[in-house]
């Protein structure tokens, strides 16, 4: 989902940042690596209240780990980004401004498992492309953003999703509303334009990868659609169904999903929020 934002960055570079080191995902990122083979059924959406406000809260991700939820609210400031954490899967979040990336013009962020590298959309004088800010460790301070101009030299770009080994991107070129990915070899590397996927139909939004590599949800029109395939090796074809467990006559958008895919988080203004845009999130069983 998107909203209007019109801002002016000032220029930057790769600030101060060894993206060579980060190559390996540290020890101390738990990350559940989709170990089932077969799933439970999804539960009903659950909105987070811990993180419910009168405004708008969207443009959430859930970080691999399943602990740490990137997301942004109005509650403070326009579109503000927001770091929400919690210590089990089943704790409440706790959440705090991300004080250096609160630009009004940036949306969508989604991070790498090891969380050292951050990529958001970014809106300036009306047009849209993928910027990318880094840090030396999980606690550290975010870098300006950076833009990706190879990602946005043909068309303007947004609704970033980075897998994550931090290796491929799928994002949305905004103009012909059609999911797009690209590969690096390395971290190090800069990524490439994407090519379309095409097994999928046009009109579709911004893009989340189960933790198997298996599903591709994307929103359109309002509602989250699924499209999935045998296996990582071959191109999603299936052009994608409406994911049942989320619909609703409202807006449902801004789908991620934990690594071990397990929980779905998404952003929905349907009845019983506290404002706008909530978050919600569902959650199956390991069944194998």
């Amino acid at each position: 989902m998107r909203a209007p934002w019109i801002v002016l960055l000032a220029g930057c570079g790769r600030i101060g940042f060894d993206r060579a080191a980060s190559d390996a995902i540290t020890a101390d990122v738990a990350v559940d690596a989709a170990p089932c083979t077969s799933y439970g059924a999804w539960g009903a959406p659950e909105r987070i209240a811990e993180l419910a406000s009168a405004t708008a809260d969207w443009g959430g991700q859930i970080a691999p780990n399943g602990l740490d939820l990137y997301f942004q609210s109005s509650i403070s400031g326009p579109n503000q980004f927001y770091l929400a954490t919690r210590p089990t899967r089943t704790a409440p979040f706790t959440d705090a401004p991300i004080a250096e990336l609160n630009n009004p013009g940036g949306g969508d962020p989604t991070v790498t498992a090891d969380e050292l590298e951050l990529y958001q959309e970014v809106t300036i004088a009306g047009s849209r492309c993928i910027y990318e800010s880094t840090r030396s460790d999980r606690g550290g301070t975010w870098s300006l953003p950076t833009k990706l101009s190879a990602l946005c030299a043909s068309a303007q770009a947004d609704c970033p999703y980075i897998t994550p080994d931090g290796l491929t991107m799928y994002y949305k070129d905004f103009a012909a509303n059609t999911i797009v990915t690209t590969t690096r070899g390395t971290r190090t590397d800069d990524f490439a334009a994407g090519a379309p996927i095409a097994g999928l139909f046009t009109g579709i939004g911004c893009p989340a990868l189960s933790g198997d590599g298996l599903d591709l949800y994307f929103e359109t029109s309002g509602a989250i659609h699924l499209s999935s395939r045998a296996n990582t090796s071959v191109p999603f074809s299936d052009p994608g169904s409406l994911f049942v467990p989320t619909s609703s006559p409202d807006t449902q958008s801004d789908v991620s999903v934990s690594g071990d895919s397990l929980e779905l988080f998404f952003s929905s203004n349907r009845p019983g929020g506290a404002g706008d845009f909530d978050l919600y999130h569902l959650t199956r069983a390991c069944t194998d």
